[in-house]
């Protein structure tokens, strides 16, 4: 199948579910990271000067998804495009390198992974305290030797004193998840040597989690970075 060919389809879809319109577009958006590629998409349309955007769940959606897919395979340089669609069946399509979406949506993915962290952690801390002891706060130390991420240090704050654990990053999870190990790599060669790292103070080899189980995860005031002489 063309690109061309996969263009057609998605218009006559849009056409055949939608068709009061005066203009309609079809925004894409692809994302990487860490080995994983993920879409998006998002189609509004004008009608009687008033725009009205449709969710991703619309009839179309899984339909428009598959040929998406098949799309970006095949123009692997671009993340973004754009698909603006005419009543009568006329089309224009644009395909662009969008970097200001690329580094949200890396650091974005980044906020996601520590935000993981922060719920799972909640979990595991209260299977592995005793069943009496409440706690609400606790510290999460993430050290980084050599970009390796090494296993999590939790020190829990209890009526009964100060408790401290070492777990393993792949197994906050229920089921071990060798991957999550990964993950935080790249992040940690993102925000050190690569496309994050005008966003960070450069060197960091330390994240530190403040958790507080009243607290919903907030990256900005939950998250620090910080380099330490881990020699």
């Amino acid at each position: 199948m063309t690109i061309q060919q996969v263009e057609t389809n998605i218009v006559s879809k849009v056409i055949k579910h939608y068709n009061e319109f005066d203009i309609a577009k079809v925004i894409i958006s692809k994302y990487e990271f860490s080995e994983i590629t993920s879409f998006s998409f998002q189609t509004f349309y004008y009608h009687n000067n008033k725009q009205i955007t449709l969710n991703e769940n619309a009839p179309i959606g899984e339909e428009i998804n598959l040929l998406l897919k098949l799309l970006f395979e095949k123009k692997q340089q671009n993340n973004k495009g754009i698909i603006t669609i005419y009543p009568d069946g006329r089309y224009e399509s644009e395909f662009i390198w969008d970097q200001q979406a690329h580094i949200d949506f890396l650091l974005l993915d980044m906020a996601t992974a520590f935000s993981f962290i922060y719920s799972e952690s909640d979990i595991k801390i209260t299977d592995l305290m005793i069943p009496e002891q409440e706690w609400e706060k606790a510290v999460i130390t993430i050290l980084f030797v050599n970009g390796h991420i090494l296993p999590l240090q939790i020190e829990v704050t209890t009526e009964q004193g100060i408790k401290q654990f070492s777990v393993p990053v792949q197994n906050l999870s229920y089921q071990e998840a060798p991957y999550l190990i990964k993950s935080f790599e790249d992040i940690y060669q993102l925000a050190n040597e690569g496309e994050l790292k005008q966003h960070f103070a450069p060197g960091w080899n330390t994240v530190i989690i403040y958790q507080d189980r009243q607290d919903r995860f907030n990256f900005e005031e939950h998250v620090h970075f910080e380099l330490r002489d881990l020699s």
